[in-house]
């Protein structure tokens, strides 16, 4: 906690609540859908942690991206020169990092939790052993 003594109030505020704010949204979107998924298939409910991280990106990135947004982005030529700043290029900007975030998690949240879906269908060994479940899981995130 000593380096918390270092760094500004304001600092503090810029980190903090957006990942605070990033934290709880995750984990109200993970409660929230868990229970909804009780009544769906199986590969909806394990789908659940990539929609909390896509949650939480759609929370944290506007949230530290904050003096964008108000002040808004310099726009310049491949020369160098500057034609001022502009708020609309920010929200695009934040909002394409936000949807190329969600695509970089997509293939290591969601390929393993299929691939773990039908092994489960096929393999009444798989279904029964959880350490097994595991390793393919981390097998098949490490491919990705």
């Amino acid at each position: 906690m000593i380096w918390l003594y270092h760094l500004s109030v304001p600092l503090c505020r810029q980190l903090l609540v957006p990942y605070l704010s990033a934290t709880v949204g995750a984990v109200v979107t993970a409660l929230s859908l868990n229970q909804l998924a009780k009544k769906l298939p199986p590969l909806v409910g394990k789908c659940v942690p990539f929609t909390a991280v896509a949650a939480a990106n759609c929370i944290n990135i506007p949230l530290m991206r904050q003096k964008e947004l108000k002040e808004g982005i310099l726009v310049t030529d491949k020369d160098g020169t500057t034609f001022g700043s502009s708020k609309k290029v920010a929200k695009r900007a934040i909002s394409m990092v936000i949807f190329s975030r969600i695509i970089m998690a997509a293939p290591a949240m969601i390929i393993p939790q299929v691939i773990m879906n039908s092994l489960e269908k096929r393999s009444k060994f798989i279904r029964a052993s959880p350490r097994l479940q595991a390793l393919i899981q981390v097998l098949s995130v490490g491919l990705w």
